[in-house]
């Protein structure tokens, strides 16, 4: 699932991290399992990609 939302709160919990997530619609707790993948895209350098 991806998801477009500002996060704010982060508990730790036993199933794995509680996230308070800010949405245009209104805000939502979230729980994401241990060991789950949390990708933040970011802008990069015009070099770090080779010419095709």
């Amino acid at each position: 699932m991806m998801a477009n939302g500002t996060v704010g709160k982060v508990t730790a919990k036993p199933r794995g991290l509680q996230l308070q997530v800010a949405f245009p619609d209104g805000e939502r707790r979230l729980v994401v399992p241990r060991g789950t993948p949390i990708v933040e895209i970011t802008p990069g350098e015009h070099g770090a990609t080779p010419p095709m």
